[in-house]
């Protein structure tokens, strides 16, 4: 899990940037929101490694596939 504070310390945003950031990250399917609400906002990770297999099959060695995740 992942809140807002700690991606903002690690992004080193402000914290109107790392709202908009976390939001995009939301709206493109990569966090989910836990939490229910405006304050303490929580988001998970969906499908991270799944992606990360896409990345690596389009960007890699195309002999090699990754297996997949799940």
């Amino acid at each position: 899990m992942l809140a807002s504070s700690t991606a903002q310390a690690i992004a080193g945003l402000s914290d109107e940037a790392c709202r908009r950031a976390l939001n995009r990250l939301e709206q493109a399917g990569v966090l989910a929101e836990t939490t229910a609400g405006r304050r303490n906002r929580v988001w998970e990770s969906v499908g991270l490694f799944d992606l990360l297999d896409r990345v690596d099959r389009e960007a890699g060695d195309p002999r090699r596939v990754p297996a997949r995740s799940h």
